[in-house]
């Protein structure tokens, strides 16, 4: 049976968003890895950031210690929000690739 030049056509518009479908999916699973990572690394600062602060406050550490401790806080503070900050990105990246994984489907959805 020969195929209508619009049958090819929505043939190949859905294979179009299928492809898109299946990109952006993989997009939204690299993400959720990416969000795992940066939750880990939080974690990590915290911890550390919990311990230079007892460092910074030790009166029986000598002073040199705790002007390092110091600037150790320093470091893991701006570390702390440069990875709040990318998790706020992150969070933004998903919300929005959900949203396309949803109209693709519709759209396939609708023109099967």
């Amino acid at each position: 049976m020969k195929q209508t030049a619009t049958e090819i056509v929505r043939q190949e518009s859905r294979k179009a968003l299928l492809d898109t479908l299946l990109k952006n999916a993989q997009t939204l699973g690299q993400t959720f890895e990416l969000e795992k990572q940066n939750t880990e690394w939080l974690e990590q600062v915290n911890q550390m950031r919990i311990r230079a602060e007892r460092d910074v406050m030790d009166d029986q550490a000598p002073q040199e210690a705790r002007s390092l401790a110091l600037g150790i806080l320093r470091t893991l503070s701006h570390n702390k929000k440069f990875l709040e900050g990318e998790a706020r990105k992150l969070s933004v990246r998903e919300k929005g690739l959900k949203r396309l994984i949803t109209v693709s489907s519709i759209r396939l959805l609708k023109s099967l």
